[in-house]
Formats: structure tokens, sequence, C-alpha cells
């Protein structure tokens, strides 16, 4: 989502983001989790709903958004002491790269249809290098994606893709429907991990029809 898009709509986007609470949109891969995972990255933050949670569960976060409006209203919804708010952006992501840090979760919610194509593999490389050695991303992806809101559709097999080119691999995939009940809308969320700490075990990824 463009900040400029985001910005304009801040308050009407975090009503939304929050009418629905986290275990809903994400327990279908919470347990992939390690027990002792502790630091967790939140790019693309938005109501910082993700965060607040994350924080919540004994997490240290750094939660991530390109538009200032969002991180403002974020942090006057989410007064969390356990949560540190970063105004950054993909693919580059500037300053987190430059504080070095290696993080247990790396969490794209919702996020990654709105990078364009030619976005995406220098987006990916970034994701890698800010993950710990046994941590995991998690990347949901919405079909079908909504143009008039910033998005370009996105696959699995795009995903794995450049996952692989850039020494992730996927652990699992699993295919939701859409927690706001909007019928034509199902969800993809892709857990990748770094390819040194296990075997190809990539399952095929078949989002229902939509």
């Amino acid at each position: 989502m463009s900040h400029d898009y985001s910005g304009r709509n801040a308050i009407q986007l975090c009503e939304q983001y929050e009418s629905v609470d986290f275990r809903t949109v994400h327990e279908c891969w919470f347990s992939l989790l390690p027990s002792n995972a502790a630091v967790a990255v939140d790019l693309g933050c938005g109501s910082g709903r993700d965060a607040n949670a994350l924080a919540n569960s004994g997490f240290q976060v750094l939660a991530v958004d390109s538009s200032q409006d969002m991180v403002y209203e974020a942090q006057r919804l989410h007064p969390n002491s356990k949560i540190e708010w970063l105004i950054d952006s993909l693919p580059e992501l500037t300053l987190v790269l430059s504080r070095d840090d290696k993080f247990d979760l790396v969490l794209l919610s919702a996020v990654w249809m709105h990078l364009s194509v030619a976005q995406r593999s220098l987006a990916m490389k970034n994701l890698s290098k800010l993950c710990a050695p046994r941590g995991l991303i998690v990347i949901s992806v919405r079909h079908p994606a909504d143009p008039s809101r910033g998005m370009t559709e996105a696959s699995c097999e795009e995903i794995a893709t450049l996952a692989l080119q850039s020494g992730l691999e996927i652990l699992q995939t699993f295919t939701t429907r859409d927690v706001l009940s909007r019928s034509e809308v199902t969800w993809s969320f892709i857990v990748l991990r770094l390819v040194r700490f296990g075997t190809d075990c990539s399952p095929a990824c078949s989002p229902t029809s939509h």
C-alpha cells in the first residue's frame, strides 16, 4: 500500500484492521514459531494490532510502516513499552537493515501484494537478511489483488522462486477465508525459513479458486 493512500485513510484503515484480532487472522501458522522465539519485526505494521499482540505474547517488537500517519495512529492505539516504532519502507528497508538486527519472526501481513513485481526480488533478499538462523518469515497474500488499493497480483509460486533465490525455502503454506467475510477474497499464508536449517519440504501451493 502506498504511504500516500494509507496516510490519507489512516484512521479508517486502522478501524478496519482493529475490527479483527491477531489470533483470528494468524492462528494457522502461529504454532510453528520456535518456543524460544523472542524478537519480531512487523513490516507494514498498519494499526499496530499484530505488533501489540506479539508484544503481549512476550516478544520484543520492531513495528515498521512507510506511513508516518499510520505509525502515529498505531502508537496512539497501542502504547506498549515492548514495541519500538520506525518509519521505513520496503523493498529497501534502509533504516531497518542499518541496525543489523536478526529476528525470530519477520511478519508481512497483507503487505506483499502492495509491492510491484519489480520490487519483490530486492524485498525478498532483504527479508532473508533479517531472519535469525532458526527464525521464520511469514507472508500473507490476498487473492484477488485489489488494484484500486495499489495491489498487484502475487502467487505462492512466485514467492517460492524468489525465496529460493534468496537462500530461503517454504516450510508450510495455508489458505484461509477472509476474516472480514468478503466472499470473493481468500488469503495465502506462506511460512519461510533459511534453507540451511532443513531439507526441502516445500509443499505444493495451490490457493483455492477465486
